[in-house]
């Protein structure tokens, strides 16, 4: 059995689920601009789609390349007859570059999931030195004024 209606199907289901992915995206990017307060379409607006966009689409291929993977596993260990082959090494090509580009898309979404908590942290850690540092002057302005020479 040639493999080109498996392949095209998975072709298809890469599509679709795509166009579902970039409905995803959008509506999350919408939702965000809707909760930051913004009006307008921004700069930032469009980056967080772009870093959406890249998450939704690296998870679309992931899961389409897990069921083909079952699928293949699963009808070519349980079959008596050789009635279905696994893909030569052109139908292959396809499959590892959308793989490669799926790992790629999901290490930007990683790093991007990593630099938004690393500034969330540090804006953090600063409001919580200045607050050190706010208490450290008052406990020194209350330790240099003495109340007893107050009532002298």
């Amino acid at each position: 059995m040639i493999l080109d209606t498996q392949i095209n199907n998975v072709w298809i289901s890469i599509g679709v689920i795509s166009f579902f992915g970039l409905l995803w995206a959008f509506i999350r990017s919408w939702v965000w601009n809707k909760r930051s307060g913004k009006l307008t379409l921004d700069a930032v607006t469009i980056g967080k789609f772009i870093m959406y966009l890249f998450s939704s689409i690296a998870n679309v291929f992931f899961v389409v390349f897990i069921g083909a993977c079952i699928w293949w596993l699963i009808f070519f260990k349980g079959q008596n007859l050789a009635y279905i082959l696994l893909p030569v090494s052109t139908q292959k090509d396809s499959f590892t570059a959308l793989l490669v580009i799926a790992f790629v898309f999901k290490a930007v979404d990683i790093l991007y999931l990593i630099l938004v908590q690393v500034s969330y942290y540090i804006s953090r850690m600063n409001m919580f030195f200045n607050l050190m540092f706010l208490i450290f002057i008052s406990i020194l302005i209350t330790k240099s004024i003495n109340p007893m020479k107050l009532i002298d």
